[in-house]
């Protein structure tokens, strides 16, 4: 519920009297996320089922590596499309959610 109330606040043009205009936000098409890697789309998918992760479970998870899922989280992380919410804790960000399961979709990697 936060990030829709952040979304609607955020779309907020004017305000008159008690009446609230809204501003449609442009959609970020899925195709700027490029191309990621095969390693990458599995741990966004991870990310997608779970929701928040720890190194650990993604290893777990992925049966990879820490040393594998350290460079492919890094990446994602330097990348924006993931952030850590609290130590040691993983989530898609809330601010390419949408845009990453749309690119996920349109992948065929999920429903």
């Amino acid at each position: 519920i936060g990030q829709a109330l952040r979304a609607w606040v955020a779309a907020i043009s004017r305000v008159e009297g008690e009446a609230l205009f809204l501003t449609v936000p442009a959609r970020i098409p899925h195709t700027l996320v490029g191309k990621l890697s095969p390693e990458e789309e599995a741990m966004l998918v991870s990310f997608e089922v779970h929701r928040a992760l720890t190194k650990a479970r993604i290893g777990s998870l992925l049966d990879a590596d820490p040393r594998a899922v350290e460079e492919v989280l890094g990446g994602l992380v330097r990348s924006g499309l993931v952030e850590e919410t609290s130590p040691e804790v993983f989530e898609v960000s809330k601010f390419a959610y949408m845009t990453i399961w749309r690119y996920l979709h349109a992948r065929g990697l999920v429903c």
